[in-house]
């Protein structure tokens, strides 16, 4: 399975909701590792708390730690098996076919380079994400205090 898609289909372990301080937060839990998301309401926008924004706020930011964990994981992999690979071709002296005459090694390689890739542009694609729902969520509940605002006013 593809690792974005199984990070996205982790199991959530961790619920926790505190309507009283506003605060929500979501434990994700893939390949023996825990990932922690939590979303925290604004002081300006008291009254306003839902567990479902709450839920989807924090479980993206324990995707986004998920995501980022195993990209800065691939990235490491691909720069030492790089680094391995330019050593062994002496820097230069000696072509890739004399060393890897099949390219096994450079396609295995390119392997990491391509998943971290991957993660990476799920990892800013789930950031962009994030950050419309989030300014989403906001012009909401200024719609609703200007609502709120000319009701009592009148």
């Amino acid at each position: 399975m593809n690792l974005v898609k199984a990070i996205y289909k982790a199991p959530v372990t961790v619920k926790e909701y505190w309507e009283e301080k506003g605060a929500t937060v979501v434990i994700i839990r893939y390949n023996g590792k825990s990932f922690c998301g939590t979303a925290n309401l604004s002081k300006m926008d008291e009254g306003f708390y839902s567990k479902k924004v709450g839920y989807n706020i924090a479980l993206s930011r324990a995707r986004i730690k998920a995501l980022t964990h195993f990209y800065k994981q691939e990235k490491d992999k691909f720069n030492v098996r790089n680094q391995f690979y330019q050593e062994v071709l002496g820097l230069g002296v000696k072509t890739p076919t004399e060393v890897d005459p099949l390219g096994a090694f450079n396609r295995n390689m390119m392997r990491c380079k391509y998943r971290a890739d991957a993660l990476k542009e799920a990892l800013d694609k789930e950031k962009n994400m994030l950050h419309k729902y989030i300014l989403g969520q906001d012009k909401a509940i200024e719609s609703v205090k200007r609502f709120r605002q000319k009701a009592e006013n009148n």
